[in-house]
């Protein structure tokens, strides 16, 4: 008996991937462990031989498969808490009902598809895709239907549309991630159908939402023995479907169809443990404004969890803004230069936002260092708390002492906003 298990252990997470535990009749409780390759393994389960002299008292060998039941029942338990790969449907809203249309190509010819699958749809975080399943409509006829010699890319695509040429739609980031036969197995019933149409990656792919759509290229070069039928919706939403008789890499779409398969993706949580969240390879702004709104919406988002104690605080902004992991700096830093100085305070008394009045307008460029969405007093608080004003860079400077500048500088501020608000009445 075969099981698909998905396991990696990532930074403090554990996602689906695909993994085959065989349990055969053997002294071998589970072989033939296979690791999906192109992912970063840091621990794996090993399971000792459970050997049981047979040829002796028959009630030593029912006590054999017993304790292989007991066993085997106890390692699946575990592994089912400790997984927690996710996954979604797209398009959204078919998770639990069918969809009003058919995806399939006439047999045997050979055909290619290529799908846009709008950003909107996915996580709001850089993500690991590692299977990409369908599911038949009730038209599927009861056979096995098999895709013979299948080449699955994918790519993330910034410009809107597609175009008719194929090879013009993959972007800079186009990676193969299966390449093989994919069968898919007698229907069950249900309505809707299950997603055993599985087409495990062995090259996960990793998307950023942020960076454009997700771009699905689906060639079947050896065609299929069955016209295959999934369960489909309408392209809307800015999904668009190209289809092409030919799976060549010179292949042109014959038309946009109007359709698009239901699929479900399954993926985990790239590592973001660098504290670059949108992926832009730089640590800015941007990325703690995200941070800040993270924490402000309490949902303890994994990729945001800094510290690794399940929860996303304000220990983690703290984490960001001073450990040398991260930015290496200090709060009131506002140009996260590495110093805290007198630039960084006239940069954000350019800005004009302090007390405006406008609720939640202001992020850490615009003074707003607690994350609160405002500027006001309490930024100056927690900067000038941190003793690092006009003190260098973080890392010239082993253990921070008191600085009467800093609290000089404080109240000189404290004093010039109180006059500036008085005259302004």
């Amino acid at each position: 008996m075969s099981l698909q298990l998905a396991m990696i252990f990532r930074s403090r997470r554990v996602a689906l991937l695909n993994t085959n535990f065989i349990f055969l009749d053997s002294e071998n409780l589970l072989s033939n462990l296979r690791i999906a390759r192109g992912v970063p393994i840091q621990r794996r389960f090993y399971f000792s031989d459970l050997r049981i002299d047979r040829s002796q008292d028959p009630n030593r060998t029912s006590d054999y498969f017993m304790k292989k039941f007991v066993i085997t029942t106890i390692v699946w338990s575990v592994l089912t808490l400790v997984c927690t790969g996710e996954s979604l449907v797209v398009p959204p809203g078919f998770e639990d009902m069918p969809g009003p249309r058919s995806i399939g190509a006439a047999a045997p010819s050979e055909f290619r598809f290529q799908w846009r699958y709008p950003q909107k749809w996915f996580p709001n975080e850089r993500i690991t895709i590692t299977e990409f399943n369908f599911r038949r409509n009730s038209q599927t006829r009861n056979e096995i239907v098999t895709f013979s010699d299948v080449l699955l890319r994918f790519s993330t695509r910034q410009e809107r549309g597609l175009d008719r040429i194929f090879r013009n739609n993959l972007g800079d980031d186009t990676q193969q991630v299966y390449l093989g036969d994919i069968q898919q197995p007698l229907p069950v019933d249900g309505s809707p159908r299950p997603f055993d149409i599985v087409v495990p990656l062995a090259n996960p792919f990793e998307y950023n939402p942020a960076s454009g759509d997700l771009l699905v290229d689906f060639a079947v070069r050896g065609g299929v023995d069955i016209p295959p039928f999934w369960d489909g919706a309408n392209a809307s939403m800015g999904a668009v479907e190209y289809f092409s008789w030919e799976a060549d890499e010179d292949a042109v779409g014959a038309e946009v169809t109007g359709r698009i398969p239901i699929n479900q993706f399954v993926y985990y949580y790239s590592s973001t443990e660098d504290g670059d969240f949108n992926s832009d390879g730089i640590l800015d702004a941007a990325d703690v404004d995200q941070l800040s709104a993270v924490i402000s919406e309490r949902t303890n988002d994994k990729p945001f969890d800094l510290t690794g104690d399940d929860r996303v605080d304000n220990l983690d902004r703290q984490a960001w803004v001073e450990s040398e992991k991260f930015a290496n700096t200090f709060f009131g830093d506002a140009n996260l230069d590495g110093e805290f100085n007198s630039s960084d305070l006239i940069a954000v008394f350019k800005v004009g936002e302090y007390e405006d009045g406008i609720a939640g307008n202001s992020g850490w460029a615009d003074g707003d260092w607690n994350g609160d969405g405002e500027f006001d007093t309490s930024d100056f608080v927690i900067a000038f708390k941190g003793e690092g004003f006009e003190r260098g860079r973080r890392q010239a400077v082993a253990v921070p002492e008191p600085s009467g500048m800093c609290s000089t500088v404080f109240v000189f501020i404290a004093c010039w906003l109180r006059r500036r608000r008085r005259f302004s009445r």
